[in-house]
């Protein structure tokens, strides 16, 4: 009998063995009463469990913004033939700049974002200044952003109202609107909220505004042909400044790889994140082409250097494309900081990080509300 009571598995311990042949004896901390001893305060928030279409609507959310609605202007400088062969081109170079760095985590997975990397491959000091200058890029976007939602609330409103006539106070509001869905504490959540309503409302907002553009162009001139104000190469009068800052803005349509890190730490399967990143991309470019082909094609030289700048301000469509433009710049603001917040309070509040308790929360509306007012 003490033998079998011996030979008898400990239902409060289990065995694994590892990968080198050793085990590991791990004590099950099951209560008496079935709950787990474990912090109910612990979350899944910031673990790898968004799919891979999740993160292709997050990067869809945060690159393809109001940048696409600026692109057709970008055909005025450089023409048909340069905008036609960079489009492309540079798609394929974000995605491949993709599969780079998800082959880096998958060979390293405790790299988990640039500055991790920078650690790894090169010494300390240079994960240190690598920290500092993705920082700041997250700091300069959080502006950015603040700006143009600052800007779409002035078309939204009127720029005529004493109220909102004030730069200042479209920028308090602004900041005020960004505020509520900064407290989603990780990139699966916004996937699950945010993301896809916030790809819709840019895709509405281009439509709304191709549809007027090509109604203006039948109604100023019923005789006018498709792409007729229209030049192969550069303008007449291009000089190498204006030419570089056009191909810049197609770069910068492209631009989101100062999050993919932290991206692919947050997926199911890492390894997927090329995946994701090509569907992602691949509908970036059709959209942009289709965008600066109808634009470009129908107003020609006398391409805005913001496309909804062709609609009647105070109209229908003008307030229908600002209010959905804001939307998006909101949920955009939050994707682009996301990894800002979470540095934040991993530095000064670590102990709450992934807590799903009162004090976390609290921390992280301390951490973002600070950041408005003070970043």
């Amino acid at each position: 009998i003490e033998m079998a009571n011996d030979d008898k598995p400990d239902m409060n311990k289990c065995t694994t063995s590892s990968s080198s042949g050793s085990t590991t004896t791990v004590e099950n901390s099951s209560q008496e009463d079935g709950t787990s001893s474990s912090s109910s305060s612990l979350s899944s928030f910031g673990t790898a469990r968004t799919p891979w279409y999740g993160t292709t609507f997050v990067l869809l959310a945060e690159v393809m913004g109001t940048g696409i609605l600026s692109l057709p202007y970008t055909a005025v400088t450089l023409g048909w033939t340069s905008t036609m062969i960079m489009l492309p081109t540079f798609a394929y170079l974000a995605y491949i700049s993709s599969t780079f760095i998800s082959y880096v985590q998958q060979q390293y997975p405790h790299i988990k974002s640039y500055s991790d990397a920078a650690t790894e491959f090169v010494n300390v000091q240079f994960g240190t200044f690598t920290n500092i200058c993705m920082l700041l890029n997250w700091g300069s976007l959080a502006i950015y952003y603040l700006v143009a939602a600052s800007d779409a609330i002035g078309g939204l409103m009127g720029t005529d109202d004493g109220r909102f006539g004030c730069q200042i106070n479209r920028t308090i509001l602004a900041a005020l609107l960004f505020l509520i869905p900064c407290q989603i504490r990780d990139f699966h959540g916004i996937s699950k909220v945010l993301s896809a309503p916030s790809f819709m409302a840019i895709v509405v907002a281009v439509f709304i505004v191709l549809i007027s553009t090509i109604v203006q162009q039948h109604e100023g001139n019923e005789n006018t042909v498709f792409a007729d104000e229209t030049a192969g190469g550069p303008i007449v009068g291009t000089d190498g400044f204006s030419f570089i800052s056009a191909i810049a803005s197609i770069v910068f349509a492209y631009q989101g790889q100062s999050i993919f890190f932290e991206l692919i730490a947050e997926m199911k399967d890492g390894s997927q994140f090329p995946k994701s990143t090509m569907v992602a991309y691949l509908i970036m470019f059709l959209a942009y082409g289709t965008t600066i082909v109808i634009a470009y094609g129908s107003q020609g030289v006398n391409t805005p250097g913001f496309l909804p700048d062709v609609l009647e301000q105070g109209s229908a469509s003008a307030i229908a494309v600002n209010a959905l433009t804001l939307f998006h710049l909101v949920v955009a603001y939050v994707i682009a900081v996301q990894p800002l917040h979470v540095w934040f309070h991993k530095t000064f509040r670590p102990s709450t990080l992934y807590h799903n308790t009162w004090t976390g929360t609290r921390d992280c509306f301390i951490i973002t509300f600070s950041f408005m007012v003070f970043g």
